[in-house]
């Protein structure tokens, strides 16, 4: 997805995370997301580590773990000991992701997935009811293209009862050749005790990547905005080059989207 083709987009797509939230942000909806998970889960997956992303291992993001140092994405396991920060992933019988559990030693995360065409969303509720009320505290939604992520996108939300979304945080992918050649990382704030929500802050990075004769990314530079500041950074190579299949079917749900 190119950036005009998001600037389009992203109006859309957070009505429709407003309509999501307004809907769910309640005890009752989590209750029935809960009992259709225990209902409809065929099987499950075991990730350990990777717990400082989105999913785990399933992370939709196959850049983010690649650029910063230290950043792991897990492994799958056979099982689990309580206590330790790992997901537990839950497919039904047509092999869909229904939710990821974060198990750790607070009370276990949730998040349940849905499909609207070509885009998952996820809703992650918090960790604790607040005076017997379970709010959302993020809507992630993944726009899935020919097999690719091309978007992928989180919203937070207040975590109270004001069905209000207070930052997004959108990362874009475009690719050539079935090769990404450039993405964008994109962050707007807003103040929700304005009306409609203004934005007060943004901040963005454009991302060009430096492939190898293997086709692997192997470097790449990146300009970024912040409010009124520009800054241009130089090439830099990580340790190790992004393979192809780090971006072919990462997200391992494709199918699921009717568009791909």
């Amino acid at each position: 997805m190119v950036y005009d083709e998001f600037v389009e987009e992203l109006p859309r797509l957070k009505q429709r995370a407003v309509e999501i939230l307004r809907e769910h942000n309640n005890k009752k909806s989590f209750d029935n997301f809960y009992n259709c998970m225990k209902e409809n889960t065929a099987y499950m997956k075991y990730c350990r580590g990777g717990e400082v992303l989105h999913r785990g291992i399933l992370c939709p993001n196959f850049f983010q773990d690649w650029i910063t140092g230290g950043m792991r994405r897990g492994r799958y396991v056979k099982s689990l000991r309580t206590g330790h920060n790992a997901f537990k992933y839950h497919f039904d019988n047509s092999d869909s992701l229904i939710c990821v559990e974060v198990n750790s030693s607070i009370p276990d995360i949730f998040e349940f997935q849905f499909y609207e065409g070509n885009i998952c969303w996820g809703i992650q509720y918090g960790t604790e009811l607040v005076a017997g009320k379970q709010w959302i505290a993020y809507i992630y939604c993944t726009m899935i293209n020919a097999g690719r992520v091309e978007m992928d996108l989180l919203f937070m939300c207040t975590g109270t009862d004001q069905n209000k979304i207070i930052k997004t945080s959108a990362w874009l992918f475009d690719y050539k050749n079935d090769v990404p050649i450039s993405i964008t990382e994109r962050i707007d704030g807003f103040d929700v005790n304005l009306p409609g929500g203004v934005r007060y802050t943004f901040s963005q990075k454009d991302y060009t990547l430096y492939t190898n004769a293997e086709g692997e990314v192997e470097s790449y530079s990146y300009i970024s905005y912040c409010d009124f500041l520009t800054r241009e950074y130089p090439p830099f190579s990580p340790p190790k080059p992004l393979k192809k299949d780090s971006w072919q079917n990462v997200y391992g749900m494709v199918k699921c989207c009717s568009n791909t």
